[in-house]
């Protein structure tokens, strides 16, 4: 911007925008862009075909903190597993947990779970949820999950505000207050119920949220091809490539976690985590400490990797246990052959991958073990994150695997 002056925003001038002439050509446009453009996501051939709420919700519920290219072939087979939601409803939790294996976050599918059963609890008759406020009452769905579902299903005229609206709104009204601020974020809902197609209010939301995934991205936004850049102050300023200003968030806080591998015949322990786990509460894995009164020995130590959940940079050690040290732990005994199945996280499948890598260094029994597990599947592979191994066994050399 060199030596320009930045304008404060101005909320009352953005919402006159909303109610004049020149929106009515943005919708216009908008509209026409999404109807010729739009991506055909199984959730939206679903609805179209079908026009169940059970298609929009899972997919919405999926999408939460989640891209689009990881979600696409677990929503097919969950749709395909369970296909409507008393099936959920009746689903057992561990076929569940399968279904949704790699996605991460698993609290939001205990909630939609919940929900599914609560839904059809009633024994006379069953009836969706219609408007914004009554999807609210369901476990897990806050504010834009209960403006998307009941203007995409039920044509109820509430806008939703994600992280690709704003961005859309940050270059549209050339905001460079931090978007994330819940000032502006009030702001951004104000203006965006403004803006929002009355008359077809759930193309509308996925149109501008299409919009910002494709046309006005994060970085190198294609203002040239945008249907809308003749509303875009940004674009007539040439400042979009300095939007969005978001405030930072908060320091990451770096954790030190002990895995322990605890092995029986050629069965492994997995814990349920559940109490007083540091983390992936309720996600069976192998048993994890984060405080340790005596720190396990070099030699004890199969390797160390990272890790990362929300706000915590993990280092994770993976030590080799004993079953001394579970007597008062809730858990399973799993056979070598369906361990791989049976964990769920990103965080378990790199240590059975530190494993993998080690096992011609490892106790004979481990070894034995994990060569069964061989013979039933190929090499484990993380689904995500990145996986930065650092393997070390006593007389052995350290390496990286990357």
């Amino acid at each position: 911007m060199g030596n320009k002056k930045k304008q404060m925003f101005d909320l009352e001038k953005s919402l006159k925008f909303a109610q004049g002439s020149a929106f009515e050509d943005f919708s216009t446009k908008l509209l026409a862009w999404y109807k010729k453009e739009k991506a055909s996501h199984p959730w939206r051939l679903l609805w179209e075909k079908h026009k169940d709420p059970y298609h929009v919700w899972v997919s919405e519920i999926m999408l939460q903190q989640t891209v689009i290219k990881a979600v696409t072939p677990l929503y097919v087979e969950f749709i395909k597993k369970f296909p409507t939601v008393f099936d959920l409803a009746k689903a057992k939790e561990e076929s569940l947990r399968t279904a949704v294996k790699g996605l991460g976050y698993y609290s939001r599918f205990d909630r939609l779970h919940r929900a599914a059963k609560d839904l059809c609890a009633k024994k006379d008759f069953f009836e969706w949820p219609q408007t914004f406020l009554e999807w609210k009452k369901l476990p897990g769905v806050g504010d834009y999950t209960a403006s998307a579902i009941s203007s995409i299903a039920f044509n109820e005229v509430k806008a939703v505000v994600d992280g690709n609206v704003e961005r859309v709104f940050s270059r549209l009204f050339e905001i460079y207050e931090p978007i994330n601020s819940a000032p502006m974020k009030k702001s951004l809902q104000e203006i965006s119920e403004s803006l929002i197609c009355k008359k077809n209010p759930g193309d509308y939301n996925q149109a501008i949220m299409e919009l910002g995934q494709t046309h006005c991205s994060k970085n190198n936004p294609s203002c040239k091809s945008c249907p809308v850049s003749f509303s875009c102050i940004s674009f007539k300023k040439n400042t979009q490539n300095s939007l969005p200003n978001v405030l930072k968030r908060e320091e990451k806080v770096d954790v030190d976690l002990y895995l322990f591998v605890i092995q029986k015949k050629n069965k492994f322990f997995l814990s349920k985590r559940e109490g007083a786990t540091p983390f992936l509460k309720n996600r069976p894995g192998f048993f994890l400490l984060r405080d340790l009164e005596k720190k396990p020995l070099k030699k004890e130590i199969c390797g160390v990797y990272k890790h990362t959940i929300t706000k915590h940079n993990i280092k994770v050690h993976v030590v080799l246990g004993s079953e001394e040290m579970i007597k008062k732990e809730k858990g399973i005994w799993v056979e070598a052959k369906k361990l791989q199945d049976a964990l769920m996280t990103s965080l378990d499948l790199k240590a059975l991958k530190v494993l993998w890598e080690l096992k011609i260094k490892l106790p004979w029994a481990l070894n034995k073990s994990l060569a069964i597990l061989s013979e039933a599947k190929d090499l484990p592979k993380t689904q995500n994150g990145d996986l930065s191994l650092s393997l070390k066994m006593t007389g052995g050399n350290s390496k990286n695997v990357l």
